[in-house]
C-alpha cells in the first residue's frame, strides 16, 4: 500500500512564484537592456529549468529579437545568429502569440 501524489500544479506555481521574485529582483537593478535582458533572462531560465531565452521587443508591427541567453548546454552563438535577423509579424509563431494575447508560453 502506498500514496501517489501529482505534484505538477504545485510545481508549476513554485516556479511561477520563483519567476515573479526573478523579475523584481532584476528590474529593481536594471542598468541597460543588454545586460538587464540577459541576465533577466538567464534568472527566469535557471528558475523555470529552461535551457534558452529570447527577449523580444515590439517595434510598429513586429517582434525583434534583442537579448539572448542560453545554458551551457547550447551553443549562444548558434541561438544568436540564428534569431537575430528574425522579424516576427502577428502570427503563429510563439512570441508573436505571447505578444498579442499578453500570456506566457512555452515552446
Amino acid at each position: 500500500m502506498g500514496a501517489l501524489q501529482d505534484v505538477t500544479d504545485w510545481r508549476r506555481t513554485e516556479g511561477e512564484i520563483q519567476a515573479h521574485l526573478v523579475v523584481d529582483e532584476v528590474l529593481e537593478n536594471w542598468d541597460a537592456l543588454d545586460q538587464g535582458a540577459e541576465l533577466l533572462l538567464s534568472r527566469l531560465a535557471q528558475s523555470m529549468d529552461f535551457d534558452a531565452g529570447v527577449l523580444w521587443i515590439p517595434q510598429e508591427l513586429e517582434l525583434i529579437p534583442q537579448g539572448f541567453w542560453s545554458s551551457a548546454t547550447l551553443e549562444a552563438s548558434v541561438l544568436e545568429s540564428t534569431t537575430k535577423p528574425l522579424r516576427l509579424p502577428a502570427g503563429d509563431q510563439v512570441p508573436a502569440r505571447v505578444w498579442e494575447n499578453l500570456e506566457p508560453a512555452v515552446w
